[in-house]
């Protein structure tokens, strides 16, 4: 785990994972990246636009899971909290159905109740197993 987030944090100028494309990606099979490194947040906890990097680790092979997702206002970012305690749930489903709408292929959860309904959810809707 720590040499695959030492190489996320060496993408090359364009943005791309570069990195992907080196002798690591041989034997690794999942890539487990902080979940901001997919989706980040700007300064003041909004989401900003989904990065390359679950596309690219998809082109060479990789699976992505990416950790830790909870339900708590204070992990979720501002677009999902409900209230301002830090400590009430949030909107947690949708933060779930963002990362499966850029295909991620697991999660890492502290709420494996709330992960498996979100992903029932997105499945009953009608939405692919793993979207591209």
């Amino acid at each position: 785990m720590l040499i695959a987030e030492e190489l996320l944090r060496q993408r090359t100028d364009e943005g791309t994972m570069g990195w992907l494309c080196t002798p690591w990606s041989h034997f690794m099979t999942y890539l487990g990246p902080d979940k901001n490194q997919i989706i980040p947040r700007d300064a003041s906890n909004h989401l900003k636009a989904p990065t390359s990097l679950v596309a690219d680790a998809h082109r060479v092979g990789l699976l992505v899971t990416p950790y830790t997702f909870r339900n708590e206002n204070s992990f979720l970012p501002a677009d999902y909290q409900r209230g301002t305690n830090p400590a009430d749930y949030g909107n947690a489903i949708a933060e779930y159905e963002l990362f499966f709408s850029v295909g991620v292929d697991g999660m890492f959860s502290d709420d494996t109740d709330t992960a498996v309904l979100a992903r029932t959810l997105w499945e009953d809707a009608g939405r692919p197993a793993k979207a591209a």
